[in-house]
C-alpha cells in the first residue's frame, strides 16, 4: 500500500510541476486604464493591428500574454477624448518567473510545450495604466512626414510610445548562435580515496533562440585529466558529454549581457572503471559583445554528475572563457 501511494505522490508531483507557469500562474492579466479627465474612449489593438478591446475611461479588460508558440503578446493602447490629443501607449510582456521554474524541476513537457502554447510563460509587464490627456485639436494630420529630432525635444504625452531600437539583433528570436568556450576547474568527489582534481576542458555549443533573449540547443564537453589517489595512485582519463540546453540573457541596457544556463544530459569516461552517467550543469556569466554578433563569455560552472548503476557522484565547479558567434 505504501508503495502505492508513493507512486501516486509522484506521478502527481511529475504532472504538477511538468508545467510550472501554467499550474502556478496565468496566461491572461488584466489591466486596468484610467485616464484625467474620464470618459476616453479606449482602443486596444495586438501586435497584428487587431482590435481586442474597444471601451471607455475608466476600463479594466483581460488581454493574453502569448501569441502563438513561443510568441509574447505586444499591445497599443489607444486613447482618443474630443478636445484632447490622441495617446498610444504601449503594452509588453516578459518571462514569466514561474516558467523558470520548469528547468529547476525538470518540467520539459512544460517548458517545451505546455507553457509557450497556452502563453503562460509570458505576463503582462504592468497592470495599470493611468495617464493625463493632453489638451488640443484631438486630430491626426491627414499628411505625416517623417522627422528626426532629438530625444529631449519629443513631448512629454509620446514618450510613452517611443520604443528603443536595440543594437544587440543577435538575441532576437530567430536566431542562432556558436560557442566555444574552455575552462580550468577543480571537483570534489564523494568517492573514498579520491583527491581533488585539475581538468582542460573544450565545450561547443549550438542554440537556436526561440523568444527574445531565450535560447535552446545542444553542447558538447571534451575533458581530459588525471586523478591522483590519497593512496598514491594515478590515473589519466577523457570525459565525453552531450546535453540539450537553455541559455538566457538578461535584457539590460549596454554591451555586457549577464546570463544564465541549465543542461542536462549523459556522458562517458573512459578514465575509471564506471564509465557512464549522467550531467546536470548549472551555469551563469557574462557576455561582452565587442561587436553587434560576436561577444566574448566569461563564466562559472557547477556539474553534478552521476554515474550508472553506482552510488558515485562527483560534483565539479569550473571557471570559462570563450566566444560565441552569432547570425
Amino acid at each position: 500500500m505504501k508503495t502505492i501511494l508513493r507512486s501516486l505522490i509522484i506521478i502527481s508531483l511529475a504532472f504538477l510541476f511538468s508545467n510550472c507557469a501554467s499550474i502556478f500562474s496565468s496566461s491572461s492579466w488584466p489591466l486596468t486604464v484610467n485616464t484625467d479627465p474620464n470618459g476616453a474612449k479606449v482602443i486596444i489593438k495586438n501586435k497584428k493591428g487587431i482590435e481586442v478591446y474597444n471601451g471607455v475611461t475608466p476600463a479594466t479588460m483581460t488581454l493574453k500574454s502569448g501569441a502563438g508558440y513561443f510568441g509574447a503578446a505586444k499591445y497599443s493602447v489607444i486613447l482618443r477624448l474630443d478636445g484632447y490629443e490622441d495617446k498610444v501607449i504601449p503594452v509588453t510582456c516578459s518571462l514569466n518567473g514561474w516558467y523558470l521554474g520548469n528547468l529547476l524541476l525538470g518540467g520539459v513537457l512544460g517548458m517545451l510545450i505546455i507553457d509557450p502554447l497556452t502563453g503562460a510563460m509570458y505576463k503582462l509587464d504592468q497592470s495599470v495604466i493611468s495617464t493625463q490627456m493632453t489638451k488640443g485639436s484631438g486630430t491626426v494630420s491627414s499628411n505625416p512626414s517623417l522627422k528626426i529630432v532629438n530625444i529631449a525635444d519629443v513631448p512629454d504625452n509620446l514618450k510613452p510610445g517611443l520604443e528603443q531600437i536595440d543594437q544587440f539583433i543577435a538575441i532576437k528570436q530567430g536566431k542562432f548562435v556558436i560557442s566555444g568556450s574552455t575552462n580550468i576547474g577543480f571537483d570534489n568527489s564523494s568517492v573514498k580515496n579520491y583527491s581533488k582534481t585539475s581538468t582542460l576542458l573544450f565545450s561547443p555549443t549550438f542554440n537556436y533562440f526561440v523568444i527574445d533573449n531565450l535560447s535552446i540547443g545542444l553542447s558538447g564537453s571534451i575533458e581530459s585529466g588525471s586523478t591522483k589517489y590519497e593512496s598514491g595512485g594515478k590515473s589519466n582519463w577523457t570525459y565525453l558529454d552531450i546535453m540539450p540546453n537553455i541559455i538566457y540573457y538578461f535584457p539590460i541596457e549596454g554591451k555586457m549581457k549577464p546570463m544564465a544556463q541549465v543542461g542536462y544530459g549523459i556522458f562517458s569516461n573512459s578514465g575509471y572503471p564506471i564509465s557512464k552517467g549522467s550531467n546536470l550543469k548549472i551555469g551563469a556569466g557574462l557576455a561582452y559583445f565587442v561587436k553587434s554578433n560576436i561577444s566574448f563569455d566569461f563564466g562559472l560552472s557547477y556539474n553534478i554528475l552521476k554515474y550508472k548503476d553506482s552510488t558515485k557522484k562527483i560534483n565539479t565547479l569550473g571557471s570559462n572563457v570563450g566566444i560565441s558567434v552569432y547570425f
